[in-house]
């Protein structure tokens, strides 16, 4: 596992379809930072940061700005346990997920009840 340059996990879950990134990148320059400003002015990631999101059987994010979940870690034997433990969280369906307000009920769920929530019987659609 190679932090640095970052490290991506597909998880499919039984759900057809339905596959998440979990993505661990080490300290550098953040997204945009270094290509688009020069020297001093770059911005430079500090922590080990752990994202999710929705994504493609492929690995390609559905949404590249849309993240279910972070984490930071100040080193790197911590990310390395925390990129494991999340993956092993989100296969089980028992990590929290931060999903857009469109959901019904809370913004904070776990992937289970997301998945096996029924459909409202005033809005079958």
């Amino acid at each position: 596992m190679e932090l640095p340059e970052g490290t991506k996990t597909i998880v499919a879950t039984w759900w057809p379809g339905t596959y998440y990134l979990v993505c661990t990148v080490g300290p550098g320059p953040a997204a945009g930072g270094a290509e688009s400003t020069s020297g001093a002015q770059a911005e430079t990631r500090k922590r080990y940061v752990t994202e999710v999101s929705r994504c493609y059987k492929d690995g390609f994010p559905k949404s590249p700005t849309r993240r279910l979940y972070r984490e930071e870690y100040e080193q790197l034997e911590h990310a390395k346990v925390g990129h494991a433990t999340v993956v092993g969280k989100l296969a089980a369906g028992q990590l929290k997920l931060m999903f857009p307000e469109s959901f019904e009920h809370s913004a904070t769920q776990t992937l289970d009840s997301v998945l096996l929530r029924p459909k409202s019987l005033d809005n079958p659609g």
